[in-house]
């Protein structure tokens, strides 16, 4: 029984490991097949994903082709379309082949059937108008004996399709004596100002004088032209000066023209008028006029035009009210420590600001403070070397700092101060009668010498450029208002002869008598000589 059992059991064992290893064969083809399905699955993933990617090229490919084959079309469209409106505007416009001639100071033009397009017109470069199927030679237009007439015509003013045409001119047969410019503005009315009648004409509750817009000015545009609200011209001539052969050009910026508008034989001191624009004859409309699109050049033989046009500092000045006016009683009250500015004051205070303002402006005045044999400093004077003294306590100031506050004063209103020699603040600006309404002192009269040694002589262009200094924002401790202590060169007080006054108001100083000696100013003797 026993072997029977032994026997038993390692049959039973047997039968065991042979059920497992079949189990474990079995087991094993399973995964095999299961591994060989999931690399077919990833394999027939790939070939499709690679297909779809395939097709999605070719039909971005195609696509492409497609839309490259539409935008040429479109472009061949475009122009064909663009050529046959072209065309169209030739046949509308329907110009002869008549050679334009010239009839005196006018060409005569080519004929057109269709009133509705609109012609622009250039000869020898320059815009000229058409009026009455002819245009007007003028001077400037006239400079040789040849010339080339171009149309360009168009549907209208805005439109970019347009058409041109050349016309060779022969200008030799123009008749000069009567090729006269054509005035493109219409003078309606002037007066004068600053005279007694600014003293007593009420504007806006006070007299016209105090009014900024009417009798104020930027110094920086003493010949001033200026388009108004209502569309009008004005010419506002604030200098003692009469101007002569001025040319007055509009730069025109929505079509980048430069439209000679008139030339002036002559204008009249403290002229104030107003034109009226020929907008026929300008090729604008209203609505093109407006100071953003519309600024002004003027071009002149005459000296003054190029001095006033060097003034670049930007300051405008107005005649101070510094008291009260009552409309009612028509009387003036003066304010504390201030007298009344009357028209004839204003007369004379304006060339001596134009001077000043030539001077601040000019690159000498720069190269002055930049090289000066002094430094600066608004709180410690400078010794007999010209240097700061070097304690710890004493500042000295940027030379290009001092000439930017020189250059960039935005306001001032003048006026007559009564206590004192002057009185200067931000906007406020006061100097003694006596220094502005007087002919013989230093404003026009070289005197080196006596500004150097004669405080009396040089005490109004002292007080003018020291009470400028404080509008700068300088005050009394330093060597920006008051004129400092002698320099010597080197320090050596021995060398008297050579020593130079120092300080702002003396560099200023110089610097203006420099240019009276020079006649550089722009009025270098009192304009005024009949009084």
């Amino acid at each position: 029984m026993k072997f029977i059992k032994t026997t038993l059991a390692v049959c039973l064992s047997l039968s065991l490991l042979s059920l497992t290893a079949c189990n474990d064969d079995n087991n094993k083809d399973v995964k095999q097949t299961q591994k060989t399905q999931v690399e077919k699955d990833k394999d027939q993933k790939d070939q499709k994903g690679q297909k779809d990617k395939k097709d999605q090229k070719d039909q971005k490919g195609q696509k492409d082709q497609k839309d490259q084959k539409d935008k040429k079309g479109t472009e061949i469209n475009k122009k064909q379309a663009l050529q046959r409106e072209v065309e169209l505007l030739e046949e509308s416009i329907g110009l002869d082949e008549t050679t334009p001639k010239v009839l005196g100071c006018r060409i005569e033009l080519p004929k057109s059937k269709d009133g509705g397009i609109v012609f622009e017109w250039t000869l020898n470069g320059l815009r000229s108008y058409e009026k009455n199927n002819t245009v007007v030679i003028t001077k400037h237009m006239s400079s040789t004996t040849n010339g080339t007439l171009i149309l360009k015509a168009k549907y209208n003013k805005t439109s970019d399709i347009f058409i041109t045409k050349t016309y060779p001119i022969d200008l030799s047969k123009i008749n000069e004596t009567v090729c006269n410019d054509q005035d493109m503005i219409v003078e309606e009315n002037k007066k004068i100002m600053f005279t007694q009648s600014d003293d007593i004409e009420i504007v806006d509750g006070q007299p016209i004088l105090y009014n900024n817009e009417l009798r104020g000015f930027d110094v920086n545009n003493l010949l001033e032209f200026t388009i108004t609200e209502d569309k009008k011209l004005r010419l506002r001539n604030i200098l003692p000066h009469t101007f002569k052969d001025v040319t007055l050009f509009a730069n025109v910026k929505s079509s980048g023209e430069k439209i000679k508008l008139k030339t002036f034989s002559t204008i009249e001191p403290f002229v104030f008028a107003n034109f009226t624009f020929n907008l026929g004859e300008l090729g604008l409309d209203k609505s093109d006029i407006n100071k953003d699109n519309i600024s002004f050049e003027l071009e002149s033989s005459d000296p003054m035009v190029a001095k006033i046009k060097k003034i670049t500092i930007p300051t405008r000045y107005q005649i101070g009210l510094y008291g009260k006016w009552n409309d009612e009683t028509k009387q003036f009250t003066n304010q504390r420590d201030w007298e009344r500015m009357f028209a004839e004051d204003a007369k004379n205070f304006i060339p001596i600001i134009a001077n000043m303002s030539f001077v601040l402006s000019s690159q000498e005045f720069a190269d002055s403070v930049r090289n000066a044999d002094f430094e600066f400093s608004n709180n410690c004077k400078h010794q007999k070397d010209g240097t700061i003294p070097n304690n710890g306590r004493c500042v000295k100031l940027n030379p290009e700092d001092i000439i930017k506050k020189f250059t960039s004063v935005k306001q001032q209103n003048i006026g007559f101060v009564t206590n004192g020699q002057g009185q200067a603040v931000g906007k406020i600006f006061g100097i003694a009668k006596g220094y502005i309404n007087n002919p013989t002192n230093i404003f026009y009269n070289y005197n080196v010498k006596g500004m150097e040694e004669d405080p009396n002589i040089r005490d109004p262009l002292e007080v003018y450029a020291h009470e400028f200094a404080h509008v700068c924002g300088y005050g009394h401790n330093g060597n920006m208002t008051y004129i400092g202590n002698y320099v010597y060169p080197n320090g050596d007080i021995s060398r008297k002869d050579e020593r130079k006054l120092g300080g702002m108001s003396a560099l200023i100083g110089y610097l203006y008598q420099d240019f009276l000696l020079k006649e550089k100013l722009p009025f270098n003797s009192y304009p005024y000589n009949d009084r």
